[in-house]
């Protein structure tokens, strides 16, 4: 596998704020984004590493969200990782759900409701029912339900829950009752004798449509139903008071004539009960337990903010279009009208929100189905249903991003990391299907290196149904014809015989899978960029929202086109104008728009000249005025997708200097110039941090005192620096559309005591009067990795290259020994990067499978391995042994020659580490780090090392053995490393 090369870093900050929405959250001055669900079912906590957290920082993620038992030491340990990266989170904490879902404990939690039959005084003023609603299996008082039992809300929202939050610094919200309202509205609707489950979940009163009675209004939250009380008490404890949301799903219909292909009606009602539904929970309010027989009144028990998902992106099955004969693609009716519906169906959520001040985050689509059963017929055809979920392309999911913002939602939370089967205990199941994301099931991006996922099992294997990954030329939008934007490369030309065969297909396969993820930190990086003016602006009241117009400029106009939109916002002050629009061109870049408004049109304060600050890149726009219209005009040109922020200024009076920062400009400028997004360097790398500031304003600023401070390690970085600005330059048509940038540099060397994440503020002093100054600073995460022996030392990371000149293949291993198979068929090279060698069976031998293999170590007394330096022991690793029944595939030891030539071990490796070696070809495992020191016995740290030798043996477990006896079992190690740890 390929490892860094060594080199001198330059770190390239261009500043920008890494703030966030409402002075309650941890974030001020931005649009928070935060990357959902990072942990699916096939991820274990452990798989979850410091690198991706500090990755996700870098494509401008502000926090993680994941779920699981707050109480349980795996998931604690989650939170612990965050909190050392210094990177927030939100969690779904299992206290919390068990009340609501099927795997609640049956005995304490499952199904707990407030019974609206019965006074909150009533001894059955809460029942539970069982599995299948149709039955009653407890009951309880509302002091028994509140505080004095094992099954209470205190108990678990507080004495668990909050007890155990309290100790993590970086934990933002509790992210619980997904899609809560319109599910407990469709269990009340289904037509079945569950007499039960339209209490569940327990959110809203019993309330009914007074036509048809069978409906919940959804008008009113219980106030003291089991959502009222886990909120209020989450949010009111003293123990640890953390935020207590839900995420909205849509409730809508759309008829079959509407979307071809349907067969039936989507029927979830329609978006006024959506409207009905938040505006609900932006009222809600908290009922105590009664003090005796006195009820008493309630409090308010508002949400800070609401979420919300609608996924607009579906196929349009083949044999449907073709008898409509339509061509599915890309800005077609179908797809326009999903967005259309998107558009009316967060405004149904966020403008009741706004009615009570709660702002709504939005969860944009980054996943489809890409597999199973799903997509195909029952003679193994694709043949996918109209209206499911399809992966997006980039500018799709640019445009789906800034049409939340147009329609002022307040938070980006791109849905989700981690791509999922559908029913993962059911691969039997027709409907079935894999869901691709961001990135695969096991957090590994599409397009890495084969040999990083090969082994993994991307996709489970079953022997009716077939999950593997559906070809991107046969599926959008990828397919030849569907996005004009992007052509999946032609198939490769695979040789006979060739062991690289697979290999060549899947990166071809996986290349377009991959696209989404590459591209999310620069669309990310839009939205950080323009956060610290957008977090505060809302629709200009006054019914002036719609006071400015976009239209195509340029003959002829595509017949395709799809209209951009654009809406006038204001700040809270109502001082000043804004404009904000997006292109919904997703088919074409470099399209040209004319953007006009009259002073008619806009409220009185609006500063409607021939300029326009331009906040999405930091400089003053041109204009004319026309003045037989009255309008205003200005001419730009917008990529599929894209967005502009302007704001409408008087040229005749000056703006104040003021200085902005946003996180998408911290970067790492390499020794060659190039500009990286990944924040790290190794141990002892030379790093300048560079932080490029941007004055908003027209007025000069001198003498700006900027800093660097590492908050993990409580010290400054670097020397003060002092940056100039010289003012936006606007007052000639040519001097305007530059910025005003001034830069800041820090050197920073960091040692072996820098190890690990650190976050970093880069700030510029603020001063009497600048309008904003919440802006001036930015926290970032940069992660100083340890130094590895063969990369260090060697100059060559045991990372299993390929070398022609060695029977195995590579030359990180310099000698082999014991049962290896020694011909042709034993010595493969099906994957790149990849030791993959065969231990044969020998009855005579101590083990019935054993291998030695030496790492190269140069024969040079200066480069042996300096033990007391070089202890941290990892490797990626997995054994196919058929001859074993557990997923113990062997045993590995450990030994080592000192430079006097004295022999220390075999001691058991995995001893040490109490891990385990993954047994099959889909169970790649990481082992490590692993210190060699503790195992006294190994005297590392004793002396340099000439050699170090690691041994897999393995017994048969079949007992008696089998007729045909055992042959051989299968080793693959795709990179070793041993690392020095944080002194």
């Amino acid at each position: 596998m390929a490892s860094p090369p060594i080199r001198l870093i330059i770190v390239v900050i261009t500043l920008i704020s890494f703030s966030a929405l409402l002075a309650e959250t941890p974030f001020d001055n931005t649009i928070p984004t935060l990357a959902m669900r990072i942990r699916g079912p096939d991820i274990a906590v452990k798989d979850i590493t410091l690198e991706l957290l500090c990755e996700l920082s870098w494509l401008n993620f502000d926090a993680v969200n994941f779920s699981g038992r707050a109480t349980n030491d795996y998931f604690q340990d989650l939170m612990s990782l965050c909190d050392s990266a210094g990177v927030y989170y939100s969690i779904c904490p299992e206290e919390v759900m068990q009340y609501l879902k099927a795997w609640g404990d049956s005995t304490k939690y499952r199904y707990w409701f407030r019974n609206s039959d019965e006074l909150l005084t009533s001894d059955l003023c809460f029942l539970r029912c069982g599995l299948n609603y149709t039955s009653l299996v407890d009951s309880s008082t509302a002091e028994a339900m509140y505080q004095d039992s094992v099954y209470s809300i205190k108990t678990t929202i507080v004495e668990e829950l909050a007890n155990v939050t309290k100790n993590y610094e970086f934990l933002w919200f509790y992210e619980v009752y997904d899609e809560a309202p319109a599910q407990q509205w469709w269990n009340a609707l289904k037509d079945n004798n569950d007499p039960w489950d339209d209490y569940i979940p327990n959110v809203y009163t019993q309330a009914r449509d007074d036509e048809t009675g069978d409906t919940l209004t959804l008008e009113e939250v219980e106030d003291s139903g089991i959502f009222s009380w886990q909120k209020y008490l989450a949010e009111n404890n003293d123990e640890n008071e953390v935020t207590f949301t839900l995420n909205f799903g849509l409730q809508h219909t759309i008829r079959m004539d509407e979307y071809t292909g349907l067969t039936e009606d989507v029927a979830w009602g329609s978006m006024a009960d959506q409207a009905t539904s938040v505006r609900a929970i932006a009222e809600a309010k908290y009922q105590e337990p009664p003090d005796g027989q006195t009820i008493l009144p309630p409090v308010n028990n508002h949400p800070e903010f609401i979420c919300f998902d609608y996924y607009p992106f579906r196929y349009v099955n083949t044999d449907s279009a073709s008898a409509h004969s339509i061509v599915s693609k890309m800005c077609d009716d179908d797809w326009l009208f999903l967005v259309d519906h998107f558009e009316e169906a967060i405004d149904s959520t966020v403008i009741p929100a706004l009615e009570e001040d709660v702002p709504v985050y939005y969860y944009p689509q980054t996943f489809g189905i890409a597999g199973g059963p799903a997509m195909y017929d029952t003679s193994g055809t694709l043949d996918y249903n109209s209206y499911r979920y399809r992966k997006p392309a980039s500018q799709e999911f640019r445009m789906l991003c800034n049409l939340a913002l147009l329609h002022q939602a307040k938070g980006i939370f791109p849905y989700n990391l981690c791509s999922y089967i559908e029913d993962p205990g059911n691969l039997a199941a027709s409907g079935n299907a894999i869901m691709s994301s961001l990135l695969d099931r096991h957090n590994i991006p599409f397009d890495a290196p084969y040999e990083e996922w090969v082994y993994t099992g991307r996709w489970p294997e079953h022997d009716t149904y077939d999950y593997e990954y559906i070809r991107p030329d046969s599926i959008p939008p990828w397919v030849d014809g569907y996005d004009p934007l992007f052509e999946v490369e032609d198939y490769p030309i695979l040789l006979a015989g060739d062991p690289k065969n697979r290999e060549i297909r899947y990166e071809w396969l996986f290349g377009p899978y991959g696209v989404l993820y590459n591209d999310i930190g620069d669309i990310l990086a839009d939205v950080k960029w323009i956060g610290p003016e957008m977090h505060d602006l809302w629709w200009c009241s006054g019914g002036y929202s719609d006071g400015a117009d976009i239209s195509y400029d340029y003959n002829p106009i595509p017949a395709d086109l799809i209209t951009p939109v654009v809406k006038v916002f204001e700040d809270e002050a109502l001082e000043s104008c804004y404009l904000f629009y997006t292109d919904r061109y997703c088919i074409s870049n470099g399209n040209p728009y004319e953007i006009t408004f009259s002073p008619s049109d806009l409220p009185e304060y609006a500063d409607c000249s021939i300029r326009l600050l331009d906040h999405s890149r930091r400089f003053i726009m041109e204009g004319s005025y026309d003045s037989e219209d009255t309008v205003y005009m200005f001419l730009d040109t917008l990529d599929a997708g894209e967005s502009r922020l302007v704001e409408l200024i008087d040229p005749s009076e000056s703006l104040p200097a003021d200085v902005r920062i946003t996180s998408p400009d911290v970067r790492m400028l390499l020794k060659d110039g190039r500009i990286s997004v990944q924040m790290e360097a190794t141990v002892g790398d030379s790093v300048d941090i560079i932080a490029d500031f941007y004055n908003m304003g027209t007025e000069s600023r001198e003498n700006v005192v900027v800093t660097l401070y590492d908050s993990t390690a409580g010290q400054s970085i670097g020397q003060t620096e002092y940056l100039a600005f010289d003012g936006l330059p606007f007052k000639t048509p040519s001097a305007c559309r530059n910025c005003d940038c001034s830069r800041a540099s820090f050197n920073w060397t960091p040692d072996a005591a820098d190890i690990g994440a650190h976050r970093l503020t880069v700030a510029a002093a603020t001063w009497i009067g600048e309008p904003d100054s919440d802006d001036n600073s930015v926290d970032f995460i940069f992660l100083v990795k340890p130094r590895d022996y063969a990369t260090e030392v060697r100059r060559n990371a045991w990372d299993m290259s390929f070398d022609s000149t060695s029977a195995w293949n590579t030359d990180d291993i310099e000698a082999i020994n014991l049962n290896w198979d020694t011909t042709s068929t034993g010595w493969t090279d099906s994957v790149s990067g990849m030791f993959e060698g065969v231990i044969n069976y020998d009855s005579n031998s101590v083990y019935d499978f054993m291998g030695d293999i030496s790492l190269a170590i140069p024969d040079d007394l200066i480069k042996y391995i300096d033990t007391d330096k070089y202890h941290m022991l990892s490797f990626g690793i997995t054994v196919n042994n058929p001859w074993r029944r557990d997923d113990n595939a062997c045993a590995m030891h450990i030994r080592w020659i000192d430079s006097n030539n004295n022999e220390h071990g075999w001691v058991n490796l995995l001893n040490i580490s109490d891990s385990h070696v993954g047994n099959g070809w889909d169970r790649w495992t990481v082992i490590g780090p692993i210190d060699l020191k503790a195992d006294t016995s190994l005297h590392w740290g004793d002396d340099d090392a000439s050699d170090l030798q690691m041994r897999f043996q393995s017994n048969v477990q079949y007992f008696p053995v089998p007729p045909d006896l055992p042959d051989s079992i299968n080793v693959r190690i795709g990179w070793i490393r041993l690392e020095e740890s944080a002194q």
